[in-house]
């Protein structure tokens, strides 16, 4: 059986092992605000909107998805007109999401490993919408941000009253 927490510290401790030169946003439901996003590079896990999605599981069992924004980001320290150091930028932002896009598909703990259909049900390490650029508030930086959403499908006991 898992819980909400038990995922949640799973996708985070996926995160850290494999982005160690990482720092973690303190809000990443506004990244503009953030200081922690003047370091070369950061992430951010974000809770988003979940779901019961029961069909017909025996009592006392609901099956439940919810979805976690994952955002990476990257310094952006090129200068206007500065293309070099921005596509290496670019390029670093990609490769950190391709090591924890391999990281998360191939990790056992967010696969459906369970052979008593508990636990977790599916994992899907959704698509982005591509690069973006924030600017960050009292400063004339910005970084660069990718920000994939993390869907987790898993089951979960609950309390029948009066049982």
């Amino acid at each position: 059986m898992a819980t909400f927490s038990e995922i949640y510290d799973v996708v985070e401790s996926i995160v850290t092992t494999t982005l160690t030169s990482h720092i973690e946003i303190k809000n990443p439901y506004k990244l503009e605000q953030n200081a922690e996003l003047s370091f070369n590079a950061a992430y951010g896990i974000a809770i988003s909107s979940g779901d019961d999605v029961s069909e017909n599981l025996r009592s006392g069992q609901v099956q439940r998805q919810r979805e976690f924004i994952i955002h990476l980001t990257r310094r952006k320290f090129a200068t206007s007109g500065d293309r070099a150091t921005m596509k290496s930028t670019e390029k670093a932002l990609v490769e950190d999401w391709t090591l924890l896009a391999d990281a998360i598909t191939a990790n056992p703990s967010l696969l459906n490993a369970t052979t008593d259909n508990t636990g977790i049900q599916d994992t899907t390490f959704g698509s982005d919408p591509g690069i973006e650029f924030v600017s960050l508030e009292k400063s004339r930086d910005g970084i660069l941000v990718i920000s994939t959403v993390l869907t987790v499908k898993y089951e979960a006991s609950v309390s029948l009253l009066g049982c």
